[in-house]
């Protein structure tokens, strides 16, 4: 299951609500640091985290 801007918004909607960590990271199948990685980021910049895309660029 590949983390979205879905469950970007679910996360941190959860973790005002004062869900733990560990849990988020079980129910969505990814890895309690990316949690914590998707809260800093909103934390510091009060901005939802896009995600980037991955993945090498197409050559000339």
């Amino acid at each position: 299951m590949n983390l979205n801007q879905k469950k970007i918004r679910k996360i941190i909607r959860w973790k005002e609500k004062g869900k733990r960590t560990k849990v988020m990271a079980k129910k969505l199948n990814i890895s309690e640091r990316r949690v914590q990685q998707i809260w800093r980021e909103y934390r510091e910049t009060g901005r939802i985290p896009e995600l980037k895309r991955r993945g090498r660029r197409q050559g000339t």
